[in-house]
C-alpha cells in the first residue's frame, strides 16, 4: 500500500531541489514511489501542479505501441496504431494514477504564496537513506504528512524542520 509523504517549503524552488536530490534513492530502489508531484503557489496565489510524468502522453505512446503490435497481427499496423493511440489518449486523459489532483490543488491552496511542496506517494522507503538526504538538504521545510508511525515521524520531523545553518 502506498502512503503520502508531503514536505512544504517557504520558497518555490526547494521542492524541486529536494525531488532532484531524492532521484538517486529512486534509482537505487531505496525509494519507490507511485507518484511524485510538486505543488507551487505563485505570488498571485495560483496553485500549479508539476508532475514527473505526463500521464496522457505516456498512455498515448503505450496505446500506439500496443495498437501497432495488435494491428500487425491482423495485417493492419497503421490502423492498429491509430486506434491504439486514440484509446490511449482517452484513457490517459481520464486516468489519475497517483494522488488525486483535486486533493493536491486543495492542499496547494493552503500554502503561502511563493511557496512549494513535494508530494510523494511512497510504496517503499529506506528510512536511513531518506534521513541522510534530508540531513544534507540545506533548506528547512515543514512536514505535512508522512507514512511513518508517530514515533518514527518525530525523527523525520526533526530532520525536515531542524533550524537552518
Amino acid at each position: 500500500m502506498s502512503e503520502l509523504l508531503i514536505i512544504a517549503f517557504d520558497d518555490e524552488q526547494s521542492a524541486f531541489d529536494l525531488a532532484e536530490r531524492l532521484q538517486p534513492l529512486k534509482d537505487d530502489m531505496q525509494l519507490e514511489t507511485q507518484d511524485t508531484t510538486i505543488m507551487t503557489r505563485d505570488a498571485e496565489g495560483e496553485v500549479h501542479l508539476h508532475n514527473a510524468v505526463n500521464v496522457p502522453l505516456a498512455q498515448t505512446a503505450g496505446g500506439t505501441v500496443w495498437g501497432l503490435l495488435i494491428g500487425a497481427a491482423f495485417a493492419m499496423p497503421v490502423a492498429g496504431a491509430l486506434a491504439g493511440a486514440a484509446t490511449g489518449a482517452m484513457v490517459g486523459r481520464e486516468r489519475d494514477p497517483g494522488v488525486n489532483s483535486d486533493f493536491l490543488k486543495e492542499l496547494g491552496a493552503t500554502l503561502k504564496p511563493g511557496s512549494s511542496a513535494v508530494c510523494l506517494l511512497v510504496r517503499h522507503v529506506d528510512r536511513a537513506a531518506l534521513d541522510g538526504v534530508l540531513q544534507a538538504f540545506p533548506v528547512r521545510g515543514h512536514l505535512l504528512q508522512s507514512p511513518y508511525t508517530p514515533d518514527e515521524e518525530g525523527g523525520l520531523r526533526s530532520e525536515v524542520e531542524r533550524p537552518g545553518p
